[in-house]
């Protein structure tokens, strides 16, 4: 993963068939997301989903964001500024 990434990344799953790829993202020991690779139908290009699906039991919020992106990197980018901008939002209410 990028040198850019904060939190944890760790590759779960590779299907050689299909190249598919699969990694959970964590801050210690919280779950925070998830990102995988879907090839497009027909194409060589891959297409990476993407969510933030946590529970953060402190302030009692399940976080359910999600998209897609085109590359990596972008959707790891994508769960990060997510989990933070979650965290930012409860620090406010706090």
């Amino acid at each position: 993963m990028a040198d850019s990434l904060r939190l944890q990344w760790t590759k779960t799953h590779t299907d050689p068939r299909d190249r598919a790829e699969d990694f959970l993202c964590h801050d210690g020991d919280q779950q925070v997301g998830r990102i995988y690779s879907h090839p497009k139908r027909e194409s060589t290009v891959r297409e990476w989903i993407w969510s933030t699906n946590g529970f953060l039991a402190e302030h009692r919020v399940l976080m359910s964001d999600r998209g897609r992106a085109e590359t990596k990197s972008e959707a790891a980018r994508a769960v990060e500024a997510s989990y933070f901008a979650t965290l930012e939002r409860l620090k406010a209410k706090s």
